[in-house]
Parts: structure tokens; sequence; C-alpha cells
């Protein structure tokens, strides 16, 4: 019969099997774990305390409370519980506690630790059989299992310093409107117009109808495009699908922002949780302003997305949290929590740019519905994991940010620096870092450098960042178009708008024709990963155009009118010109009186809605991009 100490020392290395093993069983904590050896192996100079990680989430020794186990052997110290082989010494059958000598030399016995829990014997001897059950337990010991936990307690705020998480949230449940700039009031009503006429330019396109067919939990919250009552989390996703589904919504927030935090408002304002406009428009700021510092503690724009994440819906699901959480008047610790839970849903990434996959649409959706979902949750009583955003094992920035994390700027002169007003409009319904290219190209056709009857070629110089999300190879569908560069130059030779519904004729033969003369080279020889250089070639000279800054973008924004028109140019011939005047005058009227409900707009004149963007035209197989 083998002897009782390799019973448990089975399965381990040989280099351990003549160590003897210990199982810490610290019962106030309900957790296990290997404490170090003393021995050293004739093969292991070094000891194997050095060597062996501890199980995550086990305190130190030192953490543990002097006298949270009685000592109940010479060889038992305070915290440990020893198992051998088949024989345990639970609190039941440990040998009596030994005595302490005082001054005059009478031996007293020490006093036995209060019990550990309600029926500690019982208790003591069921987690050590189930410890005995459970050989996996050992694992922990193997080198490399788990990652160290004086890795994940040296990154622990100490002293009573505050999480980002909790530092974030307390700034989100405290803005009020005073405290914002004033340019910001105004812009933030600038982006609510545009998103809602996003939206409606978006309103019948497939993914928009797959995303009501599916999206359909009852409730009193009305769709905003065709009134149909959903759950207000439901209703919030369909919403977002709607506004970033014709690809012509705001953007440089952490991308996307106002798909995703409009319509999570709207959802809220329907169920009468924004008393004002002005907790409307602190809302919004609180979202716009959350989403963009996300992005950049991740790195920034270019580095998270060139990792092949999609911001839209990693940072977008913290701004749509955000914005609840302030809309509901959350306290500072739910307002954490409700930033924290959020985490759980930040996923989303670049695949769809392989293939032209509505599942950039629906990220917004997932973002919308998950940060909603957070702040109700938080409201309810659930507590996130406040941590979420500290250098812990499973914390936000190390598994989503990796190297180029710079958590500071979660928090980094909150309330001073804003970041809410780097949010863009967009003109054109264009990925936006085709922009800069299409601003240069319609300033040379108007201007007297260039006809397009007289290009002959069309070169697109861009970085390798760039040319995998802006020039696919072989777009198949409209989504996939409104991603391109070269069919948005296309089309803007063949003197087309680029309108929504105008790339539903990426696919006419004209339109091949004209992509013929175009071709398409990386190069880094260029002042930034967003720049672009397109050179149009005639029979005389090129002319180049280099750009980075697209018109709309914080250093050249849009004017209030030029935002209003833009609106009335989607929205009228949808919903028409007096659906779309009090939808502008509602959005214009906002401000500390209390807040009305949005004019419907799902009264629509006749024709009811224009149908052309159901079709969903394929190219020719065998056709490519250059």
């Amino acid at each position: 019969m083998p002897h009782p100490r390799r019973r448990v020392a089975r399965g381990l290395p040989r280099r351990h099997a003549a160590s003897r093993i210990r199982l810490v069983v610290v019962a106030a904590l309900g957790r296990a774990a290997v404490p170090p050896h003393r021995n050293r192996t004739r093969r292991d100079p070094v000891p194997i305390r050095a060597r062996r990680p501890a199980v995550p989430g086990v305190q130190p020794r030192s953490a543990v409370p002097s006298g949270a186990i009685a000592h109940h052997a010479p060889r038992i110290r305070r915290g440990e519980l020893v198992v051998r082989g088949p024989r345990r010494r639970t609190l039941r059958n440990a040998r009596p506690p030994p005595a302490e000598r005082r001054g005059d030399g009478h031996r007293e016995p020490r006093p036995h630790a209060p019990p550990l829990l309600d029926g500690a014997s019982g208790a003591g001897e069921r987690l050590v059989r189930d410890l005995r059950r459970t050989p996996r337990v050992l694992e922990h010991s193997r080198p490399g299992s788990v990652p160290p936990v004086r890795a994940l307690h040296r990154a622990r705020p100490e002293g009573g310093v505050k999480t980002l998480a909790s530092r974030l949230g307390e700034w989100v449940s405290a803005l009020h409107l005073p405290e914002i700039p004033i340019d910001l009031h105004a812009k933030a009503k600038d982006h609510l117009l545009d998103t809602i006429g996003a939206a409606i330019a978006g309103d019948g396109r497939r993914p928009v109808r797959i995303a009501a067919q599916v999206f359909r939990a009852p409730g009193d919250t009305p769709l905003l495009i065709d009134g149909a009552p959903r759950d207000p989390i439901d209703a919030a996703r369909v919403n977002a699908v709607a506004a970033h589904a014709a690809e012509i919504d705001d953007t440089e927030g952490c991308d996307h922002t106002g798909a995703v935090v409009v319509p999570t408002l709207l959802s809220l304002a329907h169920a009468g949780r924004l008393g004002s406009g002005a907790d409307l428009i602190a809302a919004m700021i609180a979202g716009y302003e959350v989403g963009r510092r996300v992005q950049n503690a991740l790195g920034g724009y270019d580095a998270h997305n060139g990792a092949g994440w999609h911001s839209t819906a990693t940072c977008g699901v913290f701004a749509a949290a955000a914005a609840a959480a302030r809309a509901m008047s959350l306290d500072a610790e739910q307002c954490a929590s409700a930033l924290a839970l959020a985490a759980s849903s930040s996923a989303g990434t670049w695949a769809f740019a392989e293939d032209g996959s509505m599942a950039k649409q629906l990220h917004a959706a997932n973002a919308a519905g998950g940060g909603l979902q957070a702040a109700m949750l938080a409201r309810a009583g659930a507590a996130g994991p406040t941590a979420i955003f500290e250098d812990v094992w499973g914390g936000y920035f190390t598994t989503h940010g990796a190297r180029s994390a710079r958590p500071g700027e979660l928090v980094t002169d909150l309330g001073e620096r804003w970041h809410a007003g780097h949010s863009a409009v967009k003109m054109y319904a264009a990925c936006r870092s085709a922009h800069p290219a299409i601003d240069g190209v319609i300033d040379a056709l108007r201007g007297d450098e260039v006809s397009s009857e007289e290009i002959r070629s069309v070169r697109i110089e861009l970085s390798p960042f760039l040319r995998r999300m802006i020039c696919p190879e072989e777009p198949r569908t409209v989504e996939a178009a409104r991603m391109s560069l070269p069919i948005a130059l296309a089309l803007l030779l063949l003197g087309q708008s680029l309108d929504p519904d105008a790339y539903l004729r990426f696919s006419d033969p004209e339109v091949a024709r004209t992509l013929q003369m175009f071709s398409v080279a990386e190069t880094e020889d260029l002042p930034s990963p967003q720049s672009v250089r397109v050179i149009l070639g005639t029979a005389s000279r090129d002319h180049v155009i280099e750009r980075d800054t697209a018109r709309g973008s914080q250093p050249m924004p849009f004017s209030a009118a030029e935002v209003r028109g833009k609106f009335r140019r989607l929205a009228e011939p949808r919903i028409g010109s007096a659906r779309a005047r009090a939808l502008i005058d509602y959005v214009d009227s906002i401000g500390d009186a209390p807040l009305r409900r949005l004019p419907p707009v799902w009264e629509k004149p006749a024709p009811a809605r224009v149908s052309a963007s159901d079709r969903e035209p394929t190219r020719p197989a065998g056709h490519t991009v250059p």
C-alpha cells in the first residue's frame, strides 16, 4: 500500500512528489489554495515557494485576519488546515490547542477562535471532503496555470483610493447642464436632430426590417419610424439599427455615438425618465463624453480599430450606459455599476469588412440595448465589478486594450477638458475615413482644376489600415458599397450625390466601367494613418489631393443651418415637409422646461415609404475593384 502522503501527491510533477502537499482552507472565505512548501528538492535549488503561483482570488496569508482559525496543532499555521492522504484533520478531531507560557511559568491553553460558520465542525469536514474529492484543486500548483495573485493585488487601489469606475460614476451622477460649456448645448441639439434624420433615412432598409422582426418584446415604447410598440430595450435596439443603417449618422465620437446614445434616450424619454430638456442634454453629453474617453483609454481610434475591434460596439455600450444612468438619475455607486456591467456587452469586430455583412449595423443595436440594460440592472440593485477598469486579471483594458491602453484617460481632466465636442456630422453616406478624399475630389471638380470628362485615371494611395476599411475588394451589398471609397468617387465622377440611395447604383454597368480606371496602392509615405492621397490623372498632368481631415469635424464644424439642411434633405422625401419642420422645432425648443414627447414621425403622407432601398443588388461575379 503506498504511503498516505504519496496519494495526495499523485498526479503532480515528479519533482513535487517528495514534497508535502498542503491544502489551505480559509473557511471564513470559503476558498482553497496550496500554501508554499518549506522543503527544497535536490533538483530545485530555488524554493518551491518562489516557483508556484497562487490561486486567483485568494488573499495572501498576511491578509487573513488573525485568529480566523484557531491553532489545532503545532504544525498548523494560523489560517491553515492540513490534509494528508486519506487522513484529515478538522475542527472535530484536531489536537488540543497548544498552551502558552505566562510570565510565572504557568501554562494556559490558548483560547479557541470564534466559530467559522454555523456548524463549524461539520462545515469544515464537508469542505475538506469536497477538496479531497476534487483532485483538480491541485492543478493550480502547476506553474503558469493562473496569473500570480501578487500581480493582481499590486494594481488594486489601496488606502481608500477610488477605482476609475467609481470616479467616472461620480462624475456622471453629478453632471448638470450649467457645468457643461454652452457651445456643447447647441452641439448636442444638432446631433440629436441629425441622428433622428439618419434613422428616418434608414427606415425600410433590410437591416432595420430584420431587427424589427427579431427585437419585438412587448411594451409601450413606440419605434421611431412606424410607431410599433416595443419593450424599451428592444425599441432602442431597432432605432439604433435604423440610425446606423444608411451610414450617414454622426461619427468621430466613440465612432458612431449618436446611433447608440439617442435611441437609448428616446426610450427613456417616452417612459418619463427625463424630467426636462436640460436632463436630456446632460444625459447626451454624458454618453458622448464617456464613449470618447473609453476609446481614448483604449489607445485611440487607430490603435483600437486597427487591432480589429469596432469601437461603435465596444465603446458605444459605455456611452449608452452613461447616458441611461444619467437620464435615470442614478447615484454615484449605481452609475459605476452600470458602467462596470456594460463591459460585459462590449464586443464587435471589423470582420464584416471582408464580406459586407450587416453585422456593422447590428453592432449599434447591441451597444444601445446592452448599455440601457446595464443601467436598468444597476438601478434594480445589481452590482458591477468596480475594478473593471483597473489592471487586474480580466480587467477591461488588459483584455481589450493590451499594450495601447491608457486607462488614466478615463478621468484625466474630467469636467475640465471635454471630448464630447470631437464628434462630427457627416454629409455623405460613406465611411468617415473616406470623407477627406471625397471632400478633396469635390473641391477639385467644383473648381477650375479638373473636370470629370478630363480624368483618365484615378490612383488612391492610403495606409494598410485604411486599405482594409475603405477599399474592399469586391463589394456585393449596398452596406459594403457605402464603405468603398472607389465606388464613392466613381459616383461623383458620374454626377451622383452621395446620399444613401445613390449607392443603389453601385452594380450598374456604367459604374463598373468607371471603376476600371481606378487603382489602389498601400503606402507608408503619408502624414498619418488616416491620410489619403488621390491622384487624378488627365492627358496633360496629374492633380494630387492629400487630406486627413474632413468637413464636419471639430476643426471644420458644420453650422446649425447646414445640419438642418441635411435633415430636411433626408427627411422630407419620406415624412413630408410638415413633419420635418415639426421635428426641427421640437429639437430647437429643448431647454429647461419639462420635456415634451417627440412628435410622431410615423404619420406619413402618400407614398408611405420610399421602397427603392429595399432592393439589394449584387455585383456581377468576377468584377473586382482594383
